[in-house]
């Protein structure tokens, strides 16, 4: 294992001068974007203290731990990434359902896994690492020992049958395969698969279930996968959604800039590339960024490009900009810029034209701009987090697209689709949820929209083992919720005028109930969307959304 993975190597100002790589997975994903930090300040873009021998930093969700060192007048940090290896290759092994065992050279215990530590009937109070095989195992034949054969050949022993006794007394019968592990030509010890017999039986009766499970998704085409979407992917037939499809379908053909606002988890990148490959642009590029996913002093030259001698280490780079070039680039996040780099796009979007950073020519492109929000515009701008001008750019046409918790009727159906898009990665698919199943859905608030729904519906596809989603195969926090309103007191009816039935359907005397609830609310905050807003804690795109529904002027 290397010592480390990079080296920073610092000028007589304690800037970065070069930067060696001695991961080259690492270089490969982060070389470009580290080699914009040459002449840079490491204690400010790396949070390291000055002068500080050695500790920690994070970058990028990434850890690093850091030494420093100085050779005569030459200062270098060493970083090296913490990746958790160690942990992660015990968790898998502990995942393993057949027993997993290692053994040193001596045929000593290193390790056994969960599974193995059943099987032989090992409480986990009893300290099995470090002993000897024969102190385990006490009647193994040593002759037939798949684990002694293994170490006393330095070849795998395959599918030998045993019969013997645990030194708990448990008697076992496995199937087990061994594997010596060799460094160079030397033997460093081996390792263990063992799988009880009885087990093996059941997992032969479910393979018959796989094979033929198998041969029906095979002759069909299971491994195309689209690339894009369109308004089909667009899910749900309740107003509020239907409503925003309409807006996106009809603006598609029209070449303006588009604002899609929605909280997290809507499905703004599903809108964003279907207006995309509706429009005349669809046989030409749709270039994506996530605006937050980039560090602020990055993103100019991501967008824009950069020239070589710009800085220390940069190179002739097109940006995002160039690439999209006759196509689209959608700006995801956009109120996560600062508001000086809103600035630069801004004139950028004004003149049509740009300069890559440290370039003296001018460079004109033709690229339709959508971008998306996951707070409202209007209280961004208020709060000085969303420039004006800009807005009124990027929002020539402004879209909201409902959250979740304001289209329950379309839970079912987004249900269903995410279970038949995800049927072809399962050999036995489900097909059917239960109607308990579904109400415990329709109940949750869904805060992460339908993106946590999605997962809610993966996190119990993984838990069920027949053919229909039950509510015991819902997250912990789903079903606590549902067993916290069984358990809330029915509280009294809420008296409803009455009305003769010729009024109509109940979807209506709601709709007619919400719009003069609205009404009142704005004329008592004197047509303040924001105030309004709060005095009905609903949020204010919700409300804009509901203003724009029944058509109500101020």
């Amino acid at each position: 294992m290397d010592l480390f993975d990079l080296a920073l190597i610092l000028d007589g100002d304690g800037r970065i001068a070069s930067i060696q790589w001695k991961n080259e997975r690492l270089c490969r994903f982060y070389g470009a974007v580290w080699s914009q930090y040459c002449g840079s300040d490491p204690s400010q873009t790396f949070q390291i203290p000055p002068e500080c021998e050695n500790g920690e930093f994070s970058w990028n969700d990434e850890h690093f731990s850091f030494e420093r060192f100085r050779t005569g007048d030459v200062v270098c940090y060493f970083l090296k990434r913490q990746d958790h290896r160690e942990a992660l290759l015990k968790a898998a092994l502990e995942s393993v359902k057949d027993g997993i065992q290692v053994y040193d050279k001596n045929a000593d215990m290193v390790y056994l896994n969960r599974t193995s530590r059943a099987l032989s009937g090992f409480s986990e109070e009893f300290s099995a690492e470090g002993r000897h095989l024969m102190d385990l195992y006490p009647d193994l034949d040593e002759e037939y020992s798949t684990v002694l054969t293994t170490l006393r050949t330095c070849q795998p022993v395959q599918y030998r049958f045993a019969d013997y006794v645990s030194a708990e007394g448990t008697h076992l019968l496995t199937l087990n395969t061994g594997y010596p592990v060799l460094d160079q030509g030397e033997l460093l010890g081996t390792v263990i698969q063992e799988q009880d017999i009885g087990i093996i039986q059941k997992k032969m009766e479910h393979l018959e279930k796989l094979k033929a499970a198998m041969s029906v998704q095979m002759s069909g085409d299971l491994f195309r996968r689209k690339s894009r979407y369109s308004f089909a992917d667009v899910i749900g037939h309740s107003p509020a959604i239907q409503q925003a499809v309409e807006i996106a379908e009809r603006v598609s053909l029209r070449d303006g800039n588009v604002l899609l606002v929605g909280e997290t988890g809507t499905g703004k990148e599903i809108f964003a590339q279907s207006i995309h490959y509706a429009s005349h642009r669809q046989n030409e590029k749709f270039v994506s960024l996530n605006c937050a996913a980039v560090p602020e002093n990055l993103i100019e030259s991501v967008l824009f490009g950069t020239t070589k001698g710009a800085f220390t280490g940069s190179t002739e780079r097109a940006g995002l900009f160039e690439e999209a070039s006759g196509g689209t680039l959608f700006l995801d996040e956009l109120n996560s810029m600062s508001l000086s780099m809103q600035s630069k796009l801004l004139r950028a979007l004004q003149e049509g034209t740009f300069r890559r950073v440290g370039g003296g020519k001018d460079i004109r492109v033709n690229v339709r701009i959508l971008s998306a929000c996951n707070e409202d515009p209007y209280a961004l701008m208020e709060n000085n987090k969303l420039r004006r001008d800009l807005f009124y750019r990027v929002g020539t046409i402004l879209i909201q697209i409902p959250p979740l918790r304001d289209r329950p009727e379309d839970i079912e159906e987004l249900s269903y689709y995410h279970l038949s898009k995800s049927a072809d990665r399962y050999a036995l698919p489900i097909r059917k949820i239960a109607p308990e199943t579904l109400a415990l859905l329709r109940h949750h608030n869904w805060p992460g929209n339908v993106r946590e729904l999605n997962h809610a519906i993966d996190y119990a596809i993984n838990l069920c083992s027949g053919d229909t989603l039950l509510p015991e195969h819902l997250p912990a926090h789903l079903l606590a919720e549902g067993s916290k309103k069984e358990q809330e007191p029915v509280s009294a009816p809420i008296p409803v005028p009455s009305a003769p039935a010729a009024l109509g359907r109940l979807q209506d005397l709601m709709d007619a109930y919400e719009d003069q609830l609205i009404r009142n609310a704005l004329r008592a905050c004197g047509g303040n969307v924001s105030k309004a807003a709060v005095l009905l804690d609903i949020k204010r795109q919700s409300l804009q959304y509901r203003i724009h529904k029944y058509n109500i002027v101020f």
